[in-house]
């Protein structure tokens, strides 16, 4: 998350759990997802 800005990162997903910029980590309902998940915009 480091250097989430620098690279574009704006989610990442794992394990019933997301991060965003604006939020941090919030817990999710875990759902039938890949293990892991980014998200480059």
């Amino acid at each position: 998350m480091a250097y989430a800005e620098r690279f574009g990162l704006t989610e990442v997903a794992m394990d019933g759990w997301r991060w965003t910029p604006a939020l941090g980590w919030e817990s999710t309902p875990s759902t039938l997802e890949l293990p892991l998940r980014l998200r480059l915009d």
